[in-house]
């Protein structure tokens, strides 16, 4: 009997120590809810933006900042046509499209060759009735896509096989993946209950909570009548940049403060859009998002009112090499051809920036130039060498159809960019 007692006892003690580490974990996670602490901040570096530069900066070739370039025509025809892209990500020479309005994923490789497509409509298990957002578990290969209307996570593998699906309990306006399993999910002030008031979550694939951060303030609670692409993700790295803050995180298990934004004189006035009616203020810079990064440019794009009320959106490229700060497509002439068809960042790959346009912008840009109703900039011996230097892009573009899939341009900041201002 006494033998028996003891055992119990063992029994009981190890149980005790079986359950205190998780006792412990979750008393840590419950208690990083009430405050910010778990944003790192010591490797913050801050980046000052003198817009006045911008304002009165010198005219400048695009050659000046830009070194490689090239494009990549994503094939046409029934099985993968598509009509926009509403998101785009790239990991392993593999291309991932999101068309919100076909409702449908797209995978071509790196060449822009066709792999497959996720089109599963409907209500039924392993079918969504709307795709509000997607990423990629790259360490499984396999998709997730995010239905809000049905509240669910489905995944997919790379081929197109349905493998699961996961009830979410909360609405989430972006979704991206991190290491080790985990899932980021980003509220933008919308669609909450009291509990649940807060920006960022990171979840595990089973949708328990395992951090939550950024808890609402009050008075921003209303929404601010302009949308801001608060997440991106690249090169397996998830940014995040709420609106009412001016810095930027890196976010996996942990949350890391990396860059904070200064426009100095024209920074947003926070306060001032509080109110729906005041989105805008003259003479100030409204919001700034996609952050993309490689190794040696940080690149953004922010808002600027100017003093006429109008809108102007303009990209910043930083060089953490020497600290040097651009606007490349400000008072520039584009003598690399047909580049400025598209200069809103929409991805980043290994150094690569990537920017997308329809065929049928191209093909009137060229018909433009042909006939002189556009101005090519630069002077005309200076853009037949361009031609010559970049014969086998212009060559792609030249077999483009008004009809053809959206195509995609890839290019490379310098290292060193020349002096601009």
């Amino acid at each position: 009997m006494k033998n028996i007692s003891n055992y119990k006892i063992l029994k009981q003690l190890f149980l005790l120590a079986s359950i205190i580490p998780i006792l412990v974990f979750l008393s840590h996670c419950t208690s990083s809810t009430n405050d910010i602490h778990n944003i790192h901040n010591e490797n913050l570096s801050e980046i000052k933006i003198d817009i006045n530069k911008r304002l009165h900066k010198k005219v400048h070739y695009i050659s000046d900042v830009v070194d490689t370039f090239f494009i990549i025509p994503l094939q046409t025809d029934t099985n993968s046509f598509f009509a926009e892209i509403s998101k785009l990500l790239i990991y392993s020479d593999t291309i991932f499209i999101l068309d919100s309005k076909l409702k449908t994923i797209l995978l071509f490789d790196i060449r822009g060759k066709y792999i497959n497509r996720i089109e599963k409509i409907g209500k039924g298990r392993g079918e969504y009735f709307r795709i509000h957002d997607f990423t990629v578990d790259y360490h499984k290969n396999r998709i997730i896509i995010y239905d809000d209307v049905l509240s669910k996570h489905l995944f997919f593998t790379f081929k197109g096989q349905y493998l699961k699906e996961k009830k979410v309990h909360r609405y989430f306006s972006n979704i991206a993946y991190l290491r080790n399993g985990l899932i980021l999910k980003f509220n933008n002030y919308q669609h909450t209950k009291n509990e649940d008031r807060y920006i960022c979550w990171i979840t595990n694939m089973k949708d328990s909570v395992i951090l939550k951060e950024f808890p609402y303030e009050k008075k921003y609670n209303k929404r601010t009548g302009f949308a801001k692409k608060c997440i991106t993700q690249f090169n397996e790295k998830v940014y995040f940049s709420p609106i009412y803050d001016n810095k930027v995180y890196c976010i996996d298990d942990s949350i890391k403060s990396l860059y904070k934004i200064d426009f100095g004189n024209y920074n947003p006035d926070f306060e001032h859009i509080i109110n729906p009616k005041n989105v805008f203020k003259p003479n100030r810079v409204s919001s700034y998002q996609d952050f993309y990064e490689n190794d040696i440019i940080l690149y953004f794009n922010y808002a600027f009112v100017n003093t006429e009320m109008q809108i102007e959106l303009t990209s910043v490229v930083f060089n953490k090499k020497n600290n040097e700060i651009i606007f490349p497509w400000d008072n520039v002439i584009i003598d690399i051809p047909f580049l400025a068809l598209g200069t809103r960042t929409i991805a980043s790959y290994n150094n690569y920036f990537v920017t997308s346009s329809y065929p049928s912008d191209v093909i009137n840009y060229m018909i433009g130039i042909t006939n002189g109703s556009i101005s090519i900039g630069p002077t005309v011996e200076k853009w037949e060498k361009q031609l010559i230097k970049y014969k086998e892009q212009v060559s792609i573009l030249n077999k483009l159809q008004k009809t053809d899939n959206p195509i995609l341009f890839m290019y490379k900041f310098k290292a060193n960019e020349t002096n601009l201002d």
